[in-house]
């Protein structure tokens, strides 16, 4: 009597995946997901944010092309307003100091020629701004600053007729602030001071 043999192998699963392998592809599809959407989202802010800053940046740009026309025009109306301010301050001051004028007309030239200086102010404060001034604050010392505007109100008509004192405050020595800037800002607040003074009836000095 013959002895059979017998043969075991393994059998090929028939189900393909398992459970556990398919939850861990489930879980994988899902933080895959996950963080697409977060970068969707971030990529949707930044896109967002873009668009707004170049939005801003083209109205920035805008304005500023606005500004230069209006400073072009500003400059053109200023250069053709000085001329003729030129003309009048000459002839007002040649008026004032006509001997043979009676004291009344002096008076009134001295007023033409005191209102010409303002309107002068005026034209240069309008191409300070269309030469669009930058600022350069640094500090500066204050009474310096006040001495060298006093000292360029000296010729200031009305002047003699008028004292000026200057004081530095304690804690004041100093100031930040742009040196030319404030030159002309104090000599224009002492100049027109000096001119309010001398043309007012108030006791001299």
């Amino acid at each position: 009597m013959s002895h059979g043999s017998i043969a075991i192998e393994q059998a090929e699963p028939k189900g393909g995946l398992s459970a556990p392998e398919l939850t861990e592809l489930l879980g994988a599809f899902n933080t895959v997901t996950a963080k697409l959407e977060e970068s969707h989202e971030q990529l949707t802010g930044e896109v967002a944010r873009l668009r707004r800053e170049l939005r801003e940046a083209n109205e920035e740009l805008q304005r500023s092309r606005r500004l230069a026309a209006l400073g072009e025009m500003a400059a053109g109306i200023a250069h053709e307003i000085r001329n003729p301010l030129g003309a009048i301050a000459l002839n007002a001051r040649l008026l004032a100091r006509d001997e043979r004028l009676e004291p009344d007309a002096v008076q009134l030239a001295s007023g033409i020629g005191r209102a010409v200086h303002r309107l002068d102010d005026v034209v240069r404060d309008v191409l300070a701004f269309a030469r669009e001034t930058r600022v350069r604050a640094d500090w500066i010392d204050t009474a310096e600053l006040l001495d060298d505007a006093l000292a360029a109100c000296a010729g200031v008509e009305g002047e003699r007729r008028v004292r000026v004192e200057r004081s530095v405050a304690p804690g004041t020595e100093r100031v930040f602030a742009d040196a030319a800037l404030s030159h002309s800002a104090v000599v224009n607040v002492v100049r027109n001071a000096i001119e309010a003074m001398a043309e007012c009836e108030a006791p001299e000095g």
